[in-house]
């Protein structure tokens, strides 16, 4: 029967959450800047930012970056959340890369205050 067969559902998550690599900072920075480095490429105005190009389409640009990279962090706190990072290490890993990428404060304000305030992962 369909209840049965429910109720014995085992989900990917659930068997390769216990990895170590999921509570592993360098794993999460290295994933956010090769999704951030993919993402960028796939939007031709995000790259306009040679000095060749007008003021106009760098600041296009720039905020472009900046929202791509928002994005990316705001699915990742979720995600990392969600792996078992603890609430200090993501935030910890949120603000250096809003530092390095010259995110505005109240971008990295926000990502840090969700991250902050998600659940932690269900226990195994």
């Amino acid at each position: 029967s369909s209840s049965s067969s429910s109720s014995s559902r085992v989900y990917l998550q659930a068997l390769i959450k216990i990895h170590p690599i999921w509570r592993e900072p360098r794993f999460w920075e290295q994933a956010i800047h090769e999704a951030y480095a993919r993402e960028i490429e796939r939007c031709p105005k995000a790259k306009l930012t040679h000095r060749w190009c007008t003021d106009d389409e760098q600041a296009e640009a720039a905020e472009l970056q900046s929202k791509i990279l928002f994005g990316i962090l705001m699915s990742y706190q979720h995600n990392m959340r969600g792996f078992g990072v603890d609430a200090e290490t993501t935030t910890r890993i949120i603000v250096q890369l809003c530092a390095s990428f010259n995110m505005s404060g109240e971008q990295t304000q926000t990502l840090v205050t969700l991250a902050k305030s998600a659940l932690p992962a269900s226990p195994k």
